[in-house]
């Protein structure tokens, strides 16, 4: 099937619509955009499932991405994967207290990189909060050396900044608060 350059652009508008529908209403699902504007064009469909249920992910903080998917009929297993990524990094983020295995689960996060990146991420954010690099691995099942390696660097990196900071406040207060 060929297009004319016409249909394209007609297609395009229709796609840029429904997108536009769906940034500026958090209640609309995907399917309601795409009937609305008519679009037609499977990839364009695709696309806009895939935005709809990142929207929700980002403007619902209780949301799994089970239910975000759901609700946009994303069918795309890599869209299925991202937004199940995106979930259990803004759970990492939204609660210190949760660990990187909880995140995982709650958003069924099944693809093995993604995982471990949201262990790392969680790691990270434990050591972020004065926790001791082999505590952050081990809560957050950290189990790829090389992440063991960049969460022990990160690690250093926040201490080295930390004494830092602190041997410029003892130095400020020994010079008697005055600059020079």
């Amino acid at each position: 099937m060929t297009w004319s350059f016409q249909s394209r652009t007609q297609d395009r508008i229709k796609w840029l619509a429904a997108e536009r529908d769906i940034n500026a209403n958090p209640d609309m699902v995907a399917r309601t955009a795409i009937e609305r504007n008519d679009v037609v064009v499977p990839v364009a469909q695709d696309r806009i499932k895939w935005l709809a249920a990142e929207r929700d992910i980002n403007a619902n903080p209780d949301m799994v991405a089970r239910t975000a998917i759901e609700r946009n009929d994303v069918v795309v297993p890599v869209a299925q994967d991202r937004i199940k990524w995106l979930a259990a990094k803004r759970d990492i983020n939204a609660n210190p207290d949760m660990v990187a295995g909880t995140a995982i689960e709650r958003n069924d996060v099944t693809d093995r990189l993604a995982q471990d990146t949201i262990k790392e991420r969680a790691a990270k954010r434990d050591i972020n909060a004065n926790m001791v690099a082999r505590t952050a691995i081990e809560r957050n099942g950290v189990t790829d050396r090389f992440a063991q390696n960049r969460i022990m660097q990160h690690a250093a990196s926040v201490e080295a900044f930390s004494n830092a900071i602190r041997g410029l406040g003892e130095r400020f207060r020994q010079e008697g608060g005055r600059g020079r």
